[in-house]
């Protein structure tokens, strides 16, 4: 079991850094017959942050955006301690984790204060780091890189902290399996990925090949069967294309 202070802390903190935010009087989403009801937008306004429910988290990140993205992203601020907090809780908010963040903008300048788009960038490297820890192939961490690209944050420092712990085989193995899968001829394919990205991806993939510490762990992988015995085909086959 990994240590959760951390991570637990950074909740608390978003809780007190974003009080000052309210829902406001006009629903950033569209709203009413479709999308986000008018009775879930009364619950939203009226519902203490810290008690706002999955369901109606699920239907606000759910509903399509109004066209002013910068009151869109005023809007969020007041939520997203909670969408925090349940994305932490591994709670079903988005039918795609990919796009849990993606109403946020948090590249919006006017919009965002430094503090919080430092105190992101915090919680993202921390949460990151979780998730590269923990393998599962039914939850690939590539998705929430995607998911903090698509929130208007730089994803670099998630890659950079990903190398520095390819000594830890699940940290390896979750490489390794996105190498595998995710990347075709050295083109990255995810169908949440914009060019910006694929872009990023395949750069940062290609020089892996260089990277003495990536090749490393996968000869050590390779010599001491550290790495589950159904995934040796995924470590041998990314091997031979080093």
């Amino acid at each position: 079991m990994f240590n959760t202070s951390e991570i637990n802390q950074l909740i608390n903190q978003s809780y007190a850094l974003f009080s000052t935010y309210s829902f406001g009087n006009i629903v950033a989403v569209h709203h009413g017959n479709c999308c986000l009801s008018h009775e879930d937008a009364v619950l939203l306004k009226t519902t203490p942050v810290k008690e706002i429910n999955r369901r109606l988290i699920y239907e606000y990140l759910d509903a399509s955006e109004d066209h002013d993205q910068h009151a869109l992203a005023l809007q969020i601020k007041y939520l997203l301690p909670r969408i925090l907090d349940l994305l932490v809780k591994d709670e079903y908010i988005h039918h795609s984790a990919e796009c849990i963040l993606d109403k946020c903008r948090f590249n919006l300048s006017a919009v965002w204060k430094d503090q919080e788009i430092e105190f992101m960038n915090r919680f993202a490297l921390c949460f990151f780091r979780l998730k590269i820890l923990v393998f599962d192939d039914t939850d690939q961490v590539d998705s929430y890189l995607i998911m903090f690209h698509k929130g208007g944050l730089n994803i670099q420092p998630l890659l950079d902290e990903w190398l520095k712990h390819l000594h830890i085989s699940n940290a390896l193995l979750n490489l390794l399996y996105i190498l595998y899968y995710h990347f075709d001829q050295g083109v990255y394919r995810q169908s949440f990925a914009d060019e910006k990205l694929i872009q990023l991806m395949q750069n940062w993939a290609n020089k892996l090949r260089n990277n003495e510490i990536f090749v490393t762990a996968i000869i050590d992988v390779l010599t001491s069967n550290t790495i589950y015995c159904q995934y040796q085909y995924i470590i041998e086959s990314v091997f031979e294309e080093l």
